[in-house]
């Protein structure tokens, strides 16, 4: 239904660790990330925020504001 809507931004919230991370990684292998049906596919702008007082999955860690920076400096 959002697909179709016109959305642009979508603020997910969860009430643990865990569960952001699961909507994270399925929405990234859904391939639902800069989906845009009118045009070409938009850059990919998903973004984990939150606590990093635990270790991220692999599918998930490219996603984190932490590896972003890491990523970014190390260019």
């Amino acid at each position: 239904m959002l697909i179709h809507s016109g959305v642009e931004k979508i603020l997910v919230c969860a009430p643990s660790n865990a569960a952001i991370d699961e909507v994270v990684h399925r929405v990234h292998e859904r391939g639902l990330v800069g989906l845009n049906l009118q045009s070409e596919p938009m850059k990919e702008l998903m973004l984990r925020i939150g606590s990093m007082d635990y270790e991220p999955s692999q599918a998930v860690r490219p996603h984190t504001l932490d590896q972003r920076l890491v990523d970014t400096l190390n260019v």
